[in-house]
C-alpha cells in the first residue's frame, strides 16, 4: 500500500513539473538599430503584445519574447520554430512575426487558422524616437503606445489598443477589437473605423476640429460634445454628422458598422 501511494505521489509531482515546463517554454531576442529623423517603424504581428514607448535617441531598441501558448509536449518545438524577422535601413525598421516553419510542418494547406497549429505568443517591447512614424499590422495582440509625436497607423482584427499622449495623426482600423486613443494635441487629420468593435477617442481640452462621422446600421455614437446642431443625414442604413466643433480645425473621421464609438473631451 505504501509503495502504491509513493508511486501515485511521484506521478503527480512529475505531472505538475511537466505542465510548468510546457507553460514556461520561451526564447528572447534583442536588437538596437539607428533610424533617421522621421523614419518609419513597422510591426507585423499575430498575437501576444506590443508595447511602444518613446525617447530622444535616433535609434530603436527592440526586445521580443516568444513563449508557448499551450500545454502540449510539442510546445518547445513550436517556440523554436517561431522567429522574429528584423530588417533595418537608414529610413525604416521592419519587424515581423514569422510562423512559416510551423505552418509548413503542421498545415500544408497554408490555412492561417491558428487553432490548427497552436501558434506561440510574441511579446514586443520597443523604444522608438518620438518623431518616428509607427505602423502596426496585427491580428489579436494587446497594443500600447505612448508619447508619440508622429503618425500612428494601427490595423488590428481582435486586438486591444491603448494610445496615450498622442501628438500626431492617427489612422486606426479594428474589426472586433477595442481601442482607446487619447490625444495630447489634435494637429493632423485622423481616421477611426470599426466594424463590431468599440473605440473611445479623447480630444484635448478646447481643441477645435471638423467632425465627419458615419454610423452604419447597428452602430452607435456616444459624444460628450453637443452635436445635435451639426448637419446630418439619417435613414434606415446610416446616420451622418458633419460640422465644426469649437470653431473647427483638422478633420476627425469616424465610421462604424455594428460597433460603438465614444467621443470624449479631456
Amino acid at each position: 500500500m505504501k509503495k502504491t501511494m509513493h508511486l501515485l505521489c511521484l506521478l503527480a509531482i512529475l505531472a505538475v513539473g511537466t505542465s510548468v515546463t510546457f507553460a514556461q517554454e520561451s526564447k528572447e531576442s534583442r536588437k538596437t538599430a539607428a533610424l533617421s529623423q522621421g523614419g518609419e517603424v513597422k510591426i507585423d504581428s499575430f498575437k501576444g503584445s506590443i508595447t511602444v514607448t518613446t525617447w530622444d535617441r535616433q535609434e530603436v531598441e527592440i526586445y521580443a519574447k516568444i513563449e508557448s501558448d499551450g500545454q502540449s509536449a510539442d510546445e518547445k518545438k513550436l517556440v523554436q520554430d517561431t522567429e522574429v524577422n528584423i530588417e533595418t535601413s537608414a529610413n525604416s525598421i521592419r519587424i515581423k512575426s514569422n510562423y512559416d516553419k510551423i505552418q509548413g510542418r503542421n498545415n500544408t494547406s497554408g490555412d492561417s487558422d491558428e487553432n490548427s497549429y497552436n501558434l506561440p505568443l510574441i511579446h514586443y517591447t520597443l523604444k522608438v524616437p518620438r518623431t518616428a512614424r509607427l505602423t502596426i499590422d496585427d491580428h489579436k495582440s494587446k497594443i500600447s503606445v505612448s508619447d508619440l509625436q508622429a503618425e500612428l497607423q494601427i490595423d488590428t482584427h481582435k486586438g486591444s489598443v491603448s494610445v496615450v499622449r498622442q501628438n500626431g495623426a492617427v489612422n486606426l482600423d479594428t474589426h472586433k477589437g477595442d481601442a482607446r486613443v487619447e490625444f495630447l494635441s489634435f494637429n493632423k487629420e485622423s481616421n477611426f473605423e470599426t466594424h463590431k468593435g468599440e473605440i473611445e477617442i479623447v480630444m484635448p481640452g478646447r481643441a477645435g476640429f471638423e467632425l465627419d462621422s458615419d454610423m452604419g446600421k447597428g452602430a452607435n455614437l456616444d459624444s460628450t460634445y453637443d452635436i445635435s446642431g451639426l448637419t446630418r443625414k439619417q435613414d434606415k442604413r446610416e446616420l451622418q454628422h458633419r460640422g465644426s466643433i469649437n470653431g473647427g480645425g483638422h478633420v476627425l473621421h469616424m465610421s462604424s458598422h455594428k460597433g460603438q464609438i465614444r467621443l470624449r473631451q479631456s
